[in-house]
């Protein structure tokens, strides 16, 4: 099937995530595995820019004992994951007093749901192209 060289040199060049699915969905023997390699290389860059986003969130807003609440205490220096997941409730409230704060997690948080979407999007284009070259195959 042909690619379009633009849609190409998007996913390429200018790792577009989206031109990358579109090139999958057109030839997944060629593009699959890089589109999902583009994809969750994406998807751990904002999971990691969110957290650290929450992160310096809390340690400007929060001071002395109640910092520590959420602060790993085996190293100091950086804050629990695990506890960052279980309390972002808390977090979430603490936003509304920080507009700017709040659309850039807001932002993140969108753009971690569209990588997932894009992931789900492969996983299902992956087992369609499995179950058609299984049903296409050549008995011998």
């Amino acid at each position: 099937m042909k690619v379009n060289a633009g849609t190409y040199i998007r996913a390429h060049v200018f790792r577009s995530s989206e031109a990358a699915v579109s090139l999958a969905t057109k030839n997944p023997a060629k593009h699959l595995s890089f589109a999902k390699a583009l994809i969750a290389a994406k998807n751990a860059q904002v999971s990691s820019a969110r957290i650290n986003a929450v992160t310096k969130f809390i340690i400007n807003e929060l001071k002395g004992p109640e910092l520590l609440k959420y602060v790993d205490i085996r190293q100091r220096t950086r804050l629990s994951r695990t506890v960052l997941s279980k309390s972002e409730s808390l977090i979430v409230e603490r936003f509304k007093n920080q507009p700017a704060c709040e659309l850039k997690i807001h932002w993140l948080t969108n753009k971690q749901a569209r990588y997932i979407n894009l992931e789900w999007k492969l996983v299902s284009l992956a087992e369609t192209s499995s179950i058609l070259s299984k049903v296409t195959a050549p008995s011998s």
